[in-house]
């Protein structure tokens, strides 16, 4: 009895309550899944997804949508934008908005392999799917309205866009590639009128997996990379005559211990 008072005598002093975060809205598609978003001059956000899910491989989807939303996150289209499929799959990587609205969507379309079976394997259906890869990688660009405006479709197999950038004078878009190349791995580097015209396409002189992309004040393109050796950086001029448009100023590489550069031509 006496160990039973003790206990109740003890008093506790409740936990201090941690403010609970509540989003102030919520919107969803049904079966979808969000692959990125971006934020419009007046504050809009624009997310681009994927539908009806890959049965094969589930990062891909049967249809891309692109939605847009108000700060308060009402729907400013009636319906989303919905690509269906051409071909094996979609999966869409990025979505950009332009000083003047408009939209840019980098996305890759699939291709499948068929499964090579051994002679006389019963676990094996012969002619069966094996699996879904990167054929194309596509830049589409939308109106504010969210009407396409054109696109453009690149046959590079393994080769993924994962991040871009607009010249803030030309409206040009700066496409980073990752062109998977197995040990030949590089960097790619594609710039796009704002018409969706190759203006030049150029690749980093090091095996890079890149990570970034940015526009100097001087309009140069940088480009943030690692290799075996570090981090390795590579700048563009904006524009020259030779090199296909493109030409390297200067590749830094950053070491673990110690640095080196090459000098800009």
């Amino acid at each position: 009895m006496a160990s039973i008072v003790a206990l109740t005598g003890v008093v506790t002093t409740p936990a201090s309550a941690q403010p609970v975060q509540v989003a102030d809205w919520r919107q969803s598609i049904p079966g979808a899944v969000g692959s990125a978003l971006d934020r419009a001059p007046n504050g809009d956000y624009v997310v681009v997804g994927i539908e009806s899910l890959s049965k094969i491989d589930p990062t891909y989807g049967e249809i891309m949508t692109l939605q847009r939303y108000s700060r308060s996150g009402q729907p400013v289209w009636s319906h989303p934008v919905r690509i269906p499929q051409t071909v094996a799959g979609l999966k869409p990587s990025r979505v950009l908005v332009d000083a003047n609205d408009n939209i840019v969507v980098l996305a890759n379309e699939a291709d499948y392999n068929y499964r090579l079976c051994a002679l006389n394997d019963p676990t094996c259906t012969p002619g069966s799917i094996d699996g879904l890869f990167n054929a194309w990688w596509i830049v589409q660009k939308y109106s504010p309205a969210g009407i396409r405006l054109w696109e453009r479709r690149t046959f590079q197999v393994k080769s993924a866009p994962i991040q871009g950038a607009f010249d803030p004078t030309t409206g040009d878009i700066f496409v980073l590639v990752d062109a998977n190349k197995g040990a030949a791995r590089t960097t790619n580097i594609t710039r796009l009128s704002s018409a969706g015209e190759l203006v030049w396409s150029i690749e980093t002189k090091d095996i890079t997996k890149p990570g970034a992309l940015a526009l100097s004040s001087e309009g140069t393109v940088l480009v943030a990379g690692a290799n075996s050796l570090g981090l390795s950086i590579n700048e563009f001029a904006p524009l020259c005559p030779w090199d296909g448009g493109g030409a390297t100023r200067s590749n830094s590489l950053y070491r673990e211990i110690g640095y080196w550069s090459l000098p800009r031509t």
